[in-house]
């Protein structure tokens, strides 16, 4: 809303007040995070991380991982521009609109990925690649079509996904790791998921030798190649059992 309507004090006033709320509100939590507590001790001698290597985190973490923030970026950094020649001066508004409703959605459903999670099989992560799949395929509609509804009700569906899909994989993870490496290992879990933000930056690349319905089309093929992978390795290598890593 300050970079659509706020006031003009300066040169580019607008666009800069957005990140002075920011900056203003880190300022003010940063002194908390100073003094708070530490709840773990640091292992002796540390080690590595020998979860990335179980077959699990393998074949149905790290297929999913990367969409992410995939979905998130496809969402709020792509259509909006796809639709933009049909919003006129709504432009800063409607993107606002989409992210809004992307991370609303994301952080909605989530009470729903942990009541679809089950610890015998990959079921909430197979729910949110197809999901998933589903979301980018309506985004390829929406681009083609070019229409600023369907192209928020696409973001929805993909911020639906996002939300499952990082709870799932937290609950995939929090199982599987021992808990001297699950701080580490988390960690190499929201970095494949932070590759998903890469997939904005890829498609303006391909869109040289393809169009955007095309490319989001081929998104989710792809997503849906992923989802078979996990569906096949779903009741794989339970952390109940004796597995090699």
């Amino acid at each position: 809303m300050l970079a659509q309507w706020g006031p003009r004090v300066w040169a580019g006033g607008p666009m800069a007040f957005p990140y002075l709320v920011h900056v203003v509100l880190t300022a003010v939590a940063l002194p908390f995070l100073t003094r708070a507590p530490e709840t773990r001790a640091s292992a002796a001698g540390g080690g590595r991380l020998t979860g990335v290597r179980h077959p699990r985190f393998r074949r149905v973490i790290m297929p999913m991982a990367p969409w992410i923030f995939g979905a998130s970026g496809v969402a709020y950094a792509i259509l909006p521009q796809l639709v933009g020649d049909r919003l006129g001066t709504w432009g800063l508004a409607y993107s606002t609109l989409v992210t809004v409703c992307t991370l609303g959605a994301g952080a909605l459903v989530q009470p729903l990925a942990k009541r679809l999670d089950r610890t015998t099989s990959a079921r909430a992560v197979v729910v949110s690649m197809v999901v998933m799949s589903a979301g980018l395929a309506v985004s390829a509609v929406a681009a083609e079509v070019r229409s600023p509804w369907l192209a928020l009700g696409a973001a929805t569906v993909l911020g639906a996904a996002y939300g499952i899909a990082v709870v799932s994989g937290l609950l995939e993870l929090q199982r599987l790791a021992r808990p001297d490496e699950l701080a580490g290992l988390t960690g190499a879990y929201y970095a494949l998921a932070y590759v998903g933000f890469l997939v904005p930056s890829l498609l303006a690349v391909l869109s040289g030798v393809a169009s955007y319905p095309v490319l989001l089309g081929c998104l989710a093929l792809v997503a849906l190649a992923g989802t078979a992978v996990i569906v096949r390795h779903s009741r794989a290598h339970l952390p109940a059992e004796t597995v090699s890593v």
